[in-house]
């Protein structure tokens, strides 16, 4: 059972429904914001944990975050496109359709790279479109390096990331709707 990283008082699994965000062909990668349209039901649910905290053998100075994210569609097919990992199976969520979100003392806003580095995005003909069927989930992985964002130990973080109800709409950007994880905390050990 994976655990939703939110600090509930009861230390239990706590779900979050996330909810319709419009993704703007102009803006998408703006911020993000919780909210649900109204008269919209929400379409998928989102739980993640982060399960890894690793040295980077290329950077002492430096370590890798994993987080696993499971996405449950509700009540309809939602599509995700993943990246494969050389040598893995691994479904990743691909660069450009996923990133970080920090919390900046008043809202949470997309990661910027604290070292003025422009972030490349994973060509959209290298996404392999997942699909998951209503009432159904799919496991991905979320990976970024803590010393790029300046994130620190004990700091909770989001991912954001696109899903789409027909394949055929990724190459249009077309996305059915903008997804964040519930806040989890790096580790601090």
């Amino acid at each position: 059972m994976m655990s939703s990283g939110c600090d509930g008082a009861r230390g239990g699994r706590v779900p979050v429904i996330l909810l319709v965000l419009y993704v703007s062909l102009f803006l998408p990668w703006g911020p993000v914001a919780l909210g649900q349209a109204e008269g919209r039901r929400p379409i998928a649910t989102v739980h993640a944990e982060v399960i890894q905290v690793t040295p980077d053998p290329d950077d002492a100075q430096d370590s890798i975050a994993t987080v696993r994210i499971e996405i449950t569609a509700i009540d309809k097919e939602l599509v995700v496109p993943a990246c494969l990992e050389s040598g893995r199976s691994d479904q990743v969520l691909c660069g450009g359709n996923a990133r970080l979100v920090r919390f900046n003392g008043k809202t949470w806003r997309n990661a910027k790279p604290v070292f003025g580095v422009v972030m490349g995005m994973e060509p959209i003909s290298n996404w392999k479109p997942i699909t998951i069927p209503p009432g159904d989930h799919g496991d991905y992985l979320f990976h970024f390096s803590t010393r790029l964002f300046g994130v620190q130990k004990g700091e909770r973080i989001r991912v954001g990331f696109e899903v789409w109800t027909n394949p055929n709409n990724i190459q249009y950007n077309n996305a059915a709707a903008t997804l964040l994880t519930p806040a989890v905390r790096i580790p601090s050990n």
